[in-house]
């Protein structure tokens, strides 16, 4: 089972506007959805409430509809309970490990890792919940460039494993070659919503979040986007 959010409203306590707005997603298995939008725009709170982490925290309307869901936060650490990766990882089988790229880490203290590889011990305990729905919130926050292309190669293989992958990422031209589907958050509502190569050509996305300089170069020279892998993958 994926996600299908229907006419989904939010406002934090004591607050006088509503942070979502009217908000219908829907997501299916296999799939994976770039999140994109402003600071302030909403994504984090639609994360959470996917997650089910905004109970008394607000009024919430509307409804929500998940299979079992396993969020990764943009504070990794704060979802590392053990002191060791060992101890964090133990009863996961080994073949998540190693798809993880993590068997060297398991006698390292949690406390020592980097950002990218708090990631990966967190996604390895995601993939071994057995969760329909992995929801990942800013992950290139704490990722250099080689973190970022791991980071990728391990969400291609979430993402092959039939789990639904909703991702809220500011650099989102990172993940543009494997999303399926991009959405923008507008002042709590999405305004746009498509395929990669639609958001590449779509002015309005360009204003609210910018443009990248391959996204201008191509617009510049009159060309169509080339295929993503995620179109490649189904053709």
């Amino acid at each position: 089972m994926g996600v299908e959010v229907t006419d989904l409203w939010f406002k934090y306590n004591g607050a006088d506007k509503w942070t979502l707005r009217g908000i219908n997603l829907g997501l299916s298995s296999g799939r994976l959805l770039l999140l994109v939008g402003k600071s302030g725009a909403g994504k984090s709170t639609l994360i959470k409430a996917i997650a089910g982490l905004l109970a008394g925290k607000g009024e919430m309307r509307g409804s929500i509809r998940v299979g079992k869901v396993y969020p990764v936060l943009q504070n990794p650490e704060n979802q590392l309970l053990e002191l060791t990766v060992r101890d964090e990882l133990e009863g996961v089988d080994e073949d998540i490990i190693s798809a993880m790229g993590i068997l060297d880490l398991m006698d390292r203290p949690t406390f020592e890792l980097s950002g990218g590889e708090q990631q990966r011990v967190v996604l390895a305990k995601a993939l071994a919940s057995g969760a329909d729905v992995l929801l990942l919130d800013e992950p290139t926050m704490w990722l250099d460039l080689d973190g970022v292309s791991n980071l990728l190669s391990v969400i291609w293989y979430i993402r092959g494993m039939g789990r639904a992958v909703i991702v809220s990422e500011h650099r989102y031209h990172y993940f543009l070659p494997i999303a399926d589907e991009v959405a923008l958050l507008a002042n709590g509502s999405i305004t746009f919503r498509g395929p990669p190569r639609d958001a590449i050509e779509s002015s309005e996305l360009s204003r609210e979040v910018g443009a990248p300089l391959f996204m201008k170069l191509w617009r510049s020279m009159g060309g169509a986007p080339a295929l993503t892998v995620s179109e490649i993958a189904r053709n």
